[in-house]
């Protein structure tokens, strides 16, 4: 009977209104006593939506809509929230991956994903005068320390705004590759790892140790084992044993 009269199709149909979260084509299939390939070719006429990821599951055409719409007002709130963060974190979504993938698959004029980030796609980080100012500051402070960096904390103090949105700002900074993060409390200007690079170039072969790596630099072992982590993961030197090799 279910097969009869388009009985499939609307059983599809609601079973699917019934879960705006999204249905399991498996468990559908079972409760009908169908085949999950039926299910499918019934779905096409039901005006839902087929997601395979990887498991095939149905969802409304009005659901899927309706939990687009929720997301995009969540990112707008967040963008006002956050003004200085590039984007919400996808697991801030509150939804289940297969939905958000297959959202934004679908909706990439809309939104962006950027790794682990969501954002408008119309989002894009601006700093206001103070954090324009703010910006300038720290970006200097760091560019005049050259290797001899301040802690973080002691750099972001000379910025004029509070710490969090001065936080917010290195961040940026960070991501714009005007500094470099070589370890938590560590960062760099862009231009002290280039010098530091350029100043490795003519060695290219050559052993060294962490004293040698001292002397040339001028740089304490504080700042040494950091640097010389940073340019092994950057593939610039290559440890071996108690010495490294520059690559």
């Amino acid at each position: 009977p279910l097969l009869a009269s388009g009985g499939l199709t609307r059983q599809v149909a609601l079973y699917a209104a019934e879960r705006p979260e999204g249905a399991r084509v498996a468990s559908l299939a079972a409760r009908c006593g169908v085949t999950t390939a039926e299910i499918e070719q019934a779905r096409a006429d039901s005006g839902c939506l087929l997601v395979r990821d990887p498991e095939p599951r149905l969802i409304t055409t009005e659901s899927f809509q309706q939990k687009a719409a929720e997301l995009a007002a969540k990112l707008a709130a967040w963008h006002r929230e956050q003004p200085l963060k590039p984007g919400m974190p996808k697991a801030a979504a509150g939804m289940e991956s297969w939905l958000l993938e297959a959202i934004l698959a679908s909706r990439n004029d809309l939104f962006a994903a950027d790794n682990e980030l969501l954002r408008l796609a119309t989002h894009r980080v601006k700093l206001a005068g103070a954090e324009e100012q703010a910006a300038s500051r720290i970006e200097q402070v760091f560019k005049q320390a050259g290797l001899a960096v301040p802690a973080v904390a002691e750099a972001l103090a000379v910025s004029g705004i509070d710490g969090a949105r001065a936080r917010s700002v290195m961040e940026l900074l960070i991501r714009r590759g005007s500094l470099v993060r070589v370890a938590p409390d560590l960062v760099f200007h862009r231009e002290a790892i280039a010098g530091l690079q350029d100043l490795l170039a003519p060695r290219k072969g050559q052993s060294f140790s962490v004293g040698d790596f001292k002397q040339w630099t001028g740089v304490s072992r504080k700042y040494a084992i950091p640097l010389l982590e940073y340019l092994d993961k950057a593939r610039v030197t290559r440890r071996l044993a108690d010495k490294r090799v520059v690559v």
